[in-house]
């Protein structure tokens, strides 16, 4: 939903550690948000994948880049890829063209939204999570029924609440 708020087309690789598990979810539940969101502006093209070696991400950006040279969003659930989407993103000359959208608040991330290469990352809050886990705990202990899945909130940072929500 939030890539499909930029203006214009937004043709997406992702990239993702591996063609399975937690990445395959990721992708399967990307495209069923395009289609549930009607998200006429947003495109699934390609999912890549760096072993989740954060030192091999630059490489495999920079090939999907230039295999797909309309790709405009290179989006990524893995924290550790930050930096080689910057770093591809750069050295292919496409900042201001090619934008990273990524998972969590990192210094990198806060540096790469201010420089306009980072549209937005995604923010969790760690601490619900964790409180969540104890109170849940305490509720089972006591033989209360607990919720499946809990939504602990997460909020999408970009240039416009970075300077409040880059903490």
């Amino acid at each position: 939903e939030q890539i499909g708020k930029r203006s214009g087309d937004q043709k997406v690789i992702i990239l993702g550690g591996a063609p399975t598990g937690t990445n395959n979810l990721f992708v399967d539940g990307f495209k069923k948000g395009i289609a549930s969101k009607g998200l006429t502006n947003v495109t699934y093209v390609e999912n890549v994948f760096d072993a989740g070696d954060p030192s091999k991400s630059a490489d495999v950006v920079s090939q999907a880049l230039t295999a797909h040279p309309e790709v405009n969003v290179v989006l990524s659930w893995e924290g550790s890829a930050v930096p080689g989407i910057i770093t591809a993103i750069k050295e292919k000359n496409l900042v201001g063209k090619v934008v990273g959208v990524t998972n969590d608040i990192t210094p990198q991330v806060i540096s790469g939204i201010k420089d306009g290469i980072i549209y937005g990352s995604s923010k969790q809050n760690f601490c619900k999570m964790g409180s969540r886990v104890v109170d849940d705990l305490v509720a089972l202990s006591k033989g209360k029924t607990i919720a499946k899945s809990v939504d602990t909130g997460i909020t999408f940072v970009t240039k416009d609440n970075v300077a409040t929500e880059g903490n």
